[in-house]
């Protein structure tokens, strides 16, 4: 049996290909709302987050969970939640359909409409190839304008039917 050879960057220990190097994350705990443009992907300053590589192969694990309510609620059923990277769509756009990494999902019906959150769960797989700091970034395409109120519903009096959680985004460095 052969043992792994660790590597060594400026005194740390790097683990072999597949394990963690390093987490970076932003996780809003507070509400806030962003309006959005039709058509327009909207990068969502409020889920920033920026991590230095530090090896030149590594593979970036890019996760995020958003909680909120869109102010129109035809904006659910023509929506996806994306990541950028330095201002630029990790997807690749396919003509005019809304691209991005994942659906939002709408958790009520119509009698809920103000009073319910939506989510996106995402999860996507960088491979950025540099030693320079990245910034990723959460960002909303929908063919509706509308407004996002994150973290609360519409409707954000102090009831036990009108719900409030927590939204992050996170980058993950695994060796390659």
């Amino acid at each position: 049996m052969t043992a792994a050879r660790l590597e060594s960057i400026n005194g740390f220990l790097i683990p072999p290909s597949g394990g963690f190097i390093q987490t970076q994350y932003t996780q809003l705990v507070t509400t806030t709302s962003v309006a959005i443009t039709a058509n327009v992907m909207k990068e969502v300053d409020v889920f920033t987050v920026t991590i230095t590589p530090n090896k030149l192969n590594s593979i970036i694990k890019l996760e995020a969970q958003l909680m909120g309510e869109f102010s129109n609620t035809s904006a659910i059923w023509n929506s996806v939640g994306t990541f950028t990277r330095d201002g630029s769509n990790v997807v690749t756009q396919e003509g005019s359909r809304e691209c991005g990494v994942s659906a939002f999902m709408i958790n009520y019906d119509q009698n809920d409409d103000n009073s319910t959150m939506e989510s996106c769960h995402m999860t996507f797989f960088d491979t950025p190839n540099t030693l320079s700091e990245i910034t990723y970034k959460v960002a909303i395409n929908t063919s509706f304008g509308n407004t996002w109120y994150i973290n609360r519903t519409v409707e954000d009096n102090n009831a036990d039917n009108r719900e409030r959680a927590i939204s992050f985004i996170s980058a993950t460095e695994i060796a390659g």
